[in-house]
């Protein structure tokens, strides 16, 4: 009973490190993201540990789980001919800690389907909510100084482009679709 309560708050801590992440400016850009792939990765490897302790099956027949090891493959292949080794490897670490998130998430709830409006559409939709406010905050000048969220005309929310905050404004959209 003890680890089926610290995989949920593993579980939801890692929800909340996706749903706070576009908070923070640049999240997607390499540097900006490393702390957050890191507690994403020590997340996802203690509950993958506390599976692998209590002898639990993890659920992993999907095909985008062998689609994602496909495409795993391919970049471990790219090595050899990589003009970039340092890029590829950046690429790969990514890839692996995306598909740690996946199967942890995809495990937690194909047990838990009820749970899943709860634990994950409410908190990515909370923080899609709060970077849009800010987005408008910053547009209607609501707040100034360097960090404000605008450029000319475009809102740019809290996330670092107006690209990348649209991108995951639809996300968000879908999502609650």
């Amino acid at each position: 009973l003890r680890g089926v309560i610290v995989k949920k708050w593993l579980v939801l801590a890692m929800v909340f490190v996706l749903a706070v992440g576009p908070l923070f400016r640049g999240l997607f850009f390499a540097y900006e993201m490393f702390f957050s792939f890191a507690m994403l990765a020590f997340l996802g490897g203690a509950y993958l540990f506390l599976k692998w302790r209590d002898q639990e099956a993890l659920l992993l027949r999907h095909s985008t789980f062998y689609c994602g090891l496909g495409l795993l493959a391919a970049y471990l292949l790219s090595f050899f001919t990589s003009v970039n080794l340092r890029g590829n490897l950046e690429a790969v670490m990514q890839l692996i800690v995306y598909l740690l998130i996946f199967v942890v998430l995809f495990d937690y709830f194909r047990e838990h389907k009820e749970q899943i409006s709860t634990y994950f559409f409410i908190p990515l939709t909370m923080g899609g909510l709060v970077s849009a406010l800010l987005g408008i905050a910053g547009y209607t000048r609501f707040f100034t100084g360097d960090w404000a969220t605008i450029n000319s005309s475009r809102i740019h929310s809290t996330l670092q482009y107006a690209n990348t905050a649209a991108v995951y404004f639809l996300l968000i959209a879908l999502l609650l679709i």
